[in-house]
């Protein structure tokens, strides 16, 4: 009879430091998730959209961290720090998402620096012609809704965003279902 440790550590068919270089090798499906070993190779279709990934491939470092830590809120900056995981990935996207991340981007861009203009024009000394109160009012409502479009803006630049990473896998949300039907589901 063979023994059996149950203290041993887990077998694996598959050795968690071989190199993955075919497409989807490494890839599962866990219902709208995508699940990825670190350093899997995704196929070059858009993950927004499923179609042809003719602008290329996006290189992402993505971080992630267990949103318990945000419950220490004084000291979690510096938790945070500790436990964060990343991952470097590389990502299919087509035309027409390259170039709305890129307009969210440059627009995330331009309205924060408006912002921080709007802010110092409220708060610094101005020579307009305007009473003060007014002055304050104007520039720091146009500066808190620069500030809201910023982000905004900065929101849609996002692809994909991860919902988990660990030492070996990465878990990412918003990805096409189209997208997610070509690989396996996630054996439990």
């Amino acid at each position: 009879m063979q023994d059996v440790n149950p203290y041993a550590a887990p077998k694996y068919d598959l050795p968690l430091n071989r190199v993955l270089t075919e497409p989807g090798d490494g890839v599962w499906r866990d219902g709208d998730l995508l699940v990825m070993r670190k350093g899997a190779v995704l196929p070059d279709r858009c993950a927004k959209c499923n179609a042809a990934a003719e602008a290329g491939r996006l290189k992402l470092t993505l971080r992630w961290h267990d949103p318990i830590f945000f419950l220490m809120l004084p000291i979690w900056p510096i938790i945070v720090l500790f436990v964060m995981e990343t991952a470097k990935i590389e990502i299919g996207v087509c035309g027409r998402h390259r170039r709305q991340r890129r307009f969210a981007i440059l627009v995330g861009g331009f309205s924060f620096l408006f912002c921080v203009a709007s802010i110092v024009g409220a708060l610094g000394g101005s020579a307009l012609p305007i009473p003060l109160f007014w002055r304050v009012v104007w520039f720091l409502t146009a500066g808190v809704a620069l500030l809201a479009v910023s982000i905004r803006a900065n929101l849609n630049s996002i692809l994909v965003s991860p919902h988990k990473i660990d030492r070996d896998y990465v878990w990412l949300k918003k990805i096409d279902p189209g997208y997610l039907a070509q690989f396996p589901p996630v054996n439990r």
